[in-house]
């Protein structure tokens, strides 16, 4: 009885652990679907940008541009190039997460269906000394009425 009790408290201990690595793994694909989210925003203004550039008339290209204004298109372009290489290496560093979350949770899951078959084997013997036992007291029983008859 107590070993039933010990494995139950174990495998509720591997269950919780399980749990918590495939909540740890949604949470971390959640976030990295979140920063392909931002970095497929970031590709479409940089796009549209470079469009709206390319679009203007030959006439507007060919009078007199301003330095500030230069500088400006140069500057922005440069952030929306820094903030899409800074979700590039989230992205890298999640998929690093992500695949040592995907580890923890096929570990926990093995563990968990360890337990649980310990759980069951103890089970099964814990049946088998009972039936043993119960067949020695009948055996022993129908000894007595024989001697006794």
């Amino acid at each position: 009885m107590m070993s039933a009790m010990r494995f139950s408290a174990i495998l509720q201990l591997r269950e919780w652990e399980r749990d918590e690595a495939a909540m740890s793994l949604a949470n971390l694909d959640a976030a990295a679907k979140e920063i392909e989210h931002q970095h497929q925003a970031i590709r479409l203004q940089r796009k549209s940008h470079r469009e709206a550039r390319q679009r203007k008339t030959p006439e507007s290209r060919s009078g007199v541009i301003s330095a500030h204004e230069l500088k400006s298109i140069a500057d922005y372009d440069r952030a929306l190039q820094h903030a899409e290489s800074q979700c590039l290496k989230k992205r890298e560093e999640l998929q690093i997460e992500v695949q040592q979350a995907h580890q923890r949770l096929t570990t926990a899951q093995l563990e968990f269906v360890r337990i649980e078959k310990l759980q069951q084997l103890e089970l099964s013997r814990q049946q088998t000394k009972i039936r043993q036992q119960e067949q020695r007291e009948a055996d022993e029983l129908i000894t007595l009425r024989y001697e006794t008859a």
